[in-house]
């Protein structure tokens, strides 16, 4: 008699812990989820701002080329994300990427709720450069430099 006590305690005890268990994995898993989320977006912003910044084409060519390319990252790279906005803009000496999106992880959904971490808000800015004119103007230093 007291066995079956005992193997009681254990169930009762086990149908405790084990969806804290599950809970706590899921969690873990969420929460992985969205920081690679928050990286992915924070390293497309500044990829597309530095792409933007070096290329030779007119403004209006740029943000559209610059806003193509968000889109084809964010459906490779980003996992349970919808509502991107971005806003790109190219300017005579700047460039400025702006990227919005909401993060609606599966185990993380409350109904009715909208909780602020969800939204991911990052922005990247790149001065535009002509490397010929840096690589020519280096030779022309160093070989004043070498000539002195």
């Amino acid at each position: 008699m007291k066995e079956n006590k005992e193997n009681a305690y254990m169930t009762v005890e086990a149908s405790f812990v084990f969806p804290l268990i599950y809970g706590a994995i899921l969690f873990t898993i969420s929460l992985a989820l969205y920081l690679y989320n928050a990286a992915v977006l924070k390293q497309m912003t500044s990829v597309i701002a530095l792409q933007g910044s070096i290329q030779k084409v007119t403004e209006g060519e740029m943000e559209e080329y610059l806003e193509t390319q968000v889109d084809r990252l964010a459906k490779e790279r980003l996992i349970f994300v919808s509502k991107i906005q971005k806003d790109i803009r190219v300017g005579e000496t700047n460039v400025l990427v702006k990227i919005k999106a909401n993060v609606n992880l599966p185990f993380l959904q409350i109904p009715f709720l909208n909780f602020k971490w969800q939204e991911l808000e990052f922005e990247s800015r790149a001065k535009k450069v002509n490397p010929v004119k840096i690589i020519r103007d280096m030779r022309r230093l160093y070989a004043s430099e070498i000539s002195q």
